[in-house]
């Protein structure tokens, strides 16, 4: 997993953990929808409300996922480390 793939992706969902506003949701069915607003600036100065949508899975595997890419990120830095006999 190379580390730095989709980190676009990643820092997109941390704007929207930190600046957005949540609110829970659930279906007929019982079935749980998260649902993030916020607003984003266009070049002209115009506020555009922007929504996110993610099940209970969908948060699951991003927090799988960030759970990787840390564990990667402290591998990688160890082996800077030892590589160049910083310890």
């Amino acid at each position: 997993m190379p580390l730095l793939d989709h980190l676009t992706t990643w820092s997109e969902r941390r704007h929207w953990l930190a600046h957005g506003f949540l609110t829970f949701i659930s279906d007929k069915k019982g079935n749980h929808l998260f649902e993030f607003r916020r607003y984003v600036q266009e070049d002209g100065g115009k506020l555009v409300l922007m929504t996110w949508q993610a099940t209970i899975d969908d948060l699951q595997d991003a927090a799988d996922a960030i759970n990787r890419y840390c564990t990667a990120f402290v591998k990688l830095h160890e082996r800077i480390y030892r590589e160049q006999k910083l310890e």
